[in-house]
């Protein structure tokens, strides 16, 4: 082959590798998408220098193939060094195997010389790039959690059939030896297979960026429904709050009469208005004020849920009256931290116990949730899940739209274990 043709196939090559790294987890770029095509040409004229000065020794070569995919995925994803090396030898390994189960097909099934003509060989190279695409395909399909999520499995066998299509009009080139017959049209036929290829990967990416959008667009619902859950939470426990402060005010006046009764020793007038009493209890009063009606109605609930839990709960705040985050917000960020925490405690066999520090500091909303745990915790990369299993669509999206509304206001989280106790810290800037 030509320089130019090889080229290309290093390009197909790269554009593969992007494709398949993306299979892991999201990518995250550093730059813009659009910045992949300038790393997919510079990774494919690192891989061609590579080639043509190391040909000789093939062992070397796929050596320095690896650091370059490495070092490239690392300054172009940000991915870890680990990741970024195992991807990278995958990757690999599934060029190689690519090639292999392209010279069986072609010397076995289809009895097709593959050490012929240069012509021949070439169409080869291209035969091997569509089974590496096919591969590609399955193994994205296998592994890759965006797709496993927003994209069907009949997208994906109508994705299979472009690269089939391209295996299958390659194979008919090299069986009837048109590339042969008619050297003259080679570099016509050779550059509408290439072409054929390239839509293939477009079409891939193309996908590639409606699952990431069906993802977000699933987040962004999730979101919605988690706050709009929250909301509707908290408008329950005011009308709660409320019905409870009335059935306080309403005992108040039960034990004046009750007193009075007791006074002029109407003992079976006392016993019948007892009997008319409901049991309720004085549970209703408020045990933390924090000058902020959203914030008082979700601690104060969140408190006699944790004594329900058996749990101390130790709190530290001052006046919250300066939160200007929207209430929505607000109820999600307390109300998931503390569900948390009491899911925690009740789990826990030994010592149960909840410190919450709620406080406004030079013009930071911070939030401090501590809670002890019985040491199950599940990761999703950096970050840690609740271990609940009623619910597989909405796991884990408490913690990340927590996470989401302090990115928002450009504030600071960590969530972190510490011996026996979670630690769940969110600071959040004043100033917007």
């Amino acid at each position: 082959m030509n320089v130019l043709q090889s080229y290309l196939i290093i390009l197909i090559e790269m554009s593969c590798f992007l494709i398949f790294s993306s299979s892991f987890y999201k990518p995250e770029f550093r730059f813009k998408k659009w910045t992949r095509v300038v790393y997919v040409f510079i990774m494919a004229t690192l891989v061609l220098i590579v080639s043509d000065v190391f040909g000789q020794s093939p062992i070397l070569k796929q050596i320095l193939n690896i650091v370059i995919l490495v070092t490239v995925s690392m300054i172009m994803e940000k991915k870890k060094f680990e990741r970024a090396v195992i991807v990278s030898v995958l990757f690999i390994f599934l060029l190689l195997a690519a090639d292999i189960i392209t010279i069986l097909i072609d010397s076995n099934v289809f009895k097709i010389d593959t050490n012929g003509s240069y012509s021949i060989n070439v169409f080869v190279i291209l035969l091997s790039k569509s089974v590496l695409l096919l591969l590609i395909l399955i193994f994205k399909k296998c592994m890759s959690r965006r797709w496993l999520e927003s994209v069907e499995t009949t997208d994906v066998f109508f994705l299979m059939i472009f690269p089939i299509i391209s295996i299958a009009c390659i194979l008919f080139t090299l069986k009837i030896e048109i590339a042969v017959k008619f050297q003259n049209e080679m570099q016509f036929v050779w550059i509408v297979m290439v072409s054929l290829i390239a839509m293939n990967i477009l079409v891939i990416f193309f996908m590639d960026d409606l699952a990431e959008k069906a993802k977000l667009k699933r987040e962004k619902l999730m979101f919605e429904m988690d706050v709009k859950k929250q909301q509707e939470m908290y408008e329950s426990l005011e009308e709660n709050v409320k019905q409870q402060r009335s059935i306080s005010h309403e005992y108040r006046n039960n034990l004046l009469y009750i007193g009075g009764l007791l006074q002029k020793k109407e003992y079976d007038e006392l016993s019948d208005y007892l009997k008319k009493l409901s049991d309720g209890n004085m549970a209703g009063e408020d045990v933390i004020d924090t000058n902020n009606s959203v914030v008082n109605i979700i601690l104060n609930t969140k408190y006699y849920e944790a004594k329900r839990a058996g749990a101390s709960f130790i709190c530290k705040i001052n006046d919250l009256a300066g939160i200007t985050m929207m209430e929505g917000e607000l109820i999600l960020v307390l109300s998931n931290l503390l569900n948390n925490a009491i899911e925690a405690v009740e789990k826990c066999n030994g010592r149960k116990m909840i410190k919450l520090k709620t406080v406004i500091e030079d013009e930071k909303f911070i939030v401090s949730v501590k809670n002890t745990f019985d040491g199950n915790l599940r990761k999703d990369g950096e970050r840690f899940l609740s271990t609940k299993r009623e619910n597989n669509e909405l796991h884990g999206i408490g913690i990340k739209n927590v996470i989401k509304v302090v990115e928002k206001y450009d504030g600071f989280y960590l969530f972190e274990p510490e011996g026996d106790e979670f630690s769940a810290i969110v600071i959040i800037p004043m100033d917007f």
